[in-house]
């Protein structure tokens, strides 16, 4: 009979703590993504990416990673409107150039940053901003020796873009 009594508390315990935690709303996972993007960069060896994700399985990494995503960090995107865990971008190009993009999204705008590096130092910040509205965004590109370009890039009625400094 006691048993039963425990066994009915726990049960309660876990259900109501997973609706406090739970934030009904669908995440964008990036620790979970992270996870997968470290994978795909182990190597070029598809072989040796499988053995990774193998290895990640059986410990369990993915669903570790899962898990926090869905109940931790899920919870505190829904109730804040940002991801702790940032996933940014990194494209090279051939002269050594690093860009390094990332985003955030908000209740009033979506927010791209792009980093232009080589060798370690910054040579540009591009700050693009999107208004939830849609019409119009700002464009602001930052440079070491402290200027600043900015543009807005706007649709009018008839379809043109009017791009003003």
């Amino acid at each position: 009979m006691r048993l039963n009594a425990v066994r009915r508390t726990a049960v309660l315990a876990v259900a109501t703590l997973g609706l406090l935690s739970s934030s009904a709303c669908f995440g964008s996972f990036n620790l979970t993504r992270k996870v997968w993007t470290f994978n795909k960069n182990v190597s070029p060896d598809k072989f040796v990416q499988e053995l990774v994700f193998l290895a990640f399985a059986a410990i369990p990494v993915y669903s570790i990673a899962g898990l926090l995503d869905a109940v931790i960090i899920n919870s505190i995107e829904f109730w804040t409107g940002e991801n702790p865990v940032s996933v940014a971008k990194s494209t090279t190009t051939p002269d050594g150039r690093e860009f390094v993009q990332r985003g955030t999204v908000t209740e009033t705008e979506r927010v791209m940053v792009i980093d232009e590096l080589k060798d370690g130092e910054t040579l540009s910040t591009t700050t693009v901003r999107v208004p939830k509205s849609g019409e119009s965004l700002l464009v602001e590109t930052r440079f070491p020796d402290g200027r600043v370009e900015s543009r807005t890039v706007s649709r009018l009625a008839d379809g043109t873009v009017l791009i003003e400094q």
